[in-house]
């Protein structure tokens, strides 16, 4: 499974309907990608215009699986809770559960079994809303038939660009390669073509379109075994 977090959408019907007043500005995510996992910063700015305070059940997901283009199905599972600032001040995160097989109704093409939480409240003008955290790339195997090829992957689920009206105005996803990782390293940045970079840093941005979905990310690497110690 590739270590993965996504884009932070509202988490139920009602709350979707609620989130068309909101207008997701600006997404920017920071990757410092080491051998066996992420370090990930995620800011988003939104903006609020009218005169009243918009609340929200707000998530991403924890567990689960998502499309990417020629690889197939992703699966993950088991990422740590957290840390959400919402304009510097600290959120209060849950894990949550839903049925199996019921699909995050965020993510369209996201089947997710759990996901993180917490209650945002948008008010009028601008809110900045950021997600730190780590993922565990290590565990990662490609099978194709009666095949499979251990590697360490990250991936990112941009789909949530749906709950938000005409998706995100501008994304951008900046990769730091550290440690022994260098481009030389990466097998496969998917989409394919739409990455740019040089030996230590990888880039992919999208200024929105609201007449398709915004493809899910993932990088393939080398990186640490299977049995590299991840909890140290």
């Amino acid at each position: 499974p590739p270590g993965t977090t996504g884009r932070i959408a509202p988490l139920d019907g009602s709350a979707m309907g609620k989130a068309s007043a909101i207008r997701l500005e600006r997404e920017l995510v920071l990757v410092d990608l080491h051998p066996g996992f992420a370090v990930v910063k995620s800011e988003y700015r939104f903006s609020n215009p009218s005169d009243s305070t918009v609340t929200l059940p707000i998530g991403l997901p924890s567990s689960g699986h998502y499309e990417v283009d020629i690889v197939g199905r992703c699966s993950f599972y088991g990422n740590e809770p957290p840390r959400v600032l919402s304009n510097g001040h600290p959120m209060d995160v849950s894990n949550r559960e839903m049925p199996p097989m019921r699909p995050l109704p965020a993510y369209d093409s996201t089947m997710a079994f759990r996901y993180h939480s917490w209650t945002q409240r948008f008010e009028p003008g601008v809110t900045t809303v950021t997600v730190y955290l780590t993922t565990q790339n290590h565990l990662s195997r490609l099978v194709r038939g009666d095949s499979a090829r251990d590697g360490n992957a990250f991936g990112y689920v941009t789909e949530g660009d749906r709950s938000w009206p005409r998706g995100a105005a501008f994304s951008q996803v900046l990769f730091r390669l550290n440690g022994e990782l260098y481009l030389t390293g990466i097998r496969a940045a998917m989409p394919g073509g739409s990455f740019m970079g040089n030996m230590r840093h990888l880039r992919w941005n999208s200024l929105g379109d609201s007449s398709q979905a915004t493809p899910n990310l993932l990088v393939w690497y080398e990186g640490a075994p299977p049995d590299f110690k991840y909890g140290k």
